[in-house]
């Protein structure tokens, strides 16, 4: 009877999420798969994290496959929208009303400005606020 288990190698192909971050204080790299919970690495070099990652991955699968847990998609498979209902503080909700109106613009079209613009400096400046963090996109795996 054929082995119908996923293959771990053929799993890590998807596009999944791989992050490195720096810790300031050892000079060391620690590297994660987001969509893995504890999966996770740590080298002297981005390289060498994001390679010891590789392996931590493999491992991190076959315990998942062992217990019989789904393994999740990739993040970026994942299906949006572009609708998004959230709950404000009253106060919250009249500041930012005001200043839509000021702005001269919708409130959706003033918190669609305000998300954009703090995406936006995230993205052009890769842990400004929260320390440094650098993506490796799926085209750079492997």
């Amino acid at each position: 009877m054929p082995d119908l288990r996923p293959d771990p190698d053929e799993i890590l192909r998807a596009p999944y999420s791989r992050v490195v971050i720096p810790d300031q204080e050892t000079g060391t790299f620690t590297a994660r798969i987001l969509e893995f919970p504890g999966c996770v690495a740590q080298g002297d070099s981005v390289e060498e994290a994001y390679e010891k990652l590789q392996g931590a991955a493999e491992s991190w699968l076959e315990a998942a496959l062992d217990l019989g847990q789904k393994i999740p998609d990739p993040l970026e498979e994942h299906v949006y929208s572009g609708r998004v209902l959230v709950r404000l503080p009253k106060s919250l909700h009249r500041q930012a009303a005001e200043a839509a109106r000021r702005d001269a613009t919708s409130l959706n079209q003033f918190i669609l400005t305000a998300i954009a613009e703090r995406v936006g400096v995230r993205a052009a400046h890769p842990g400004h606020e929260d320390g440094a963090v650098h993506a490796i996109s799926a085209s750079t795996r492997r």
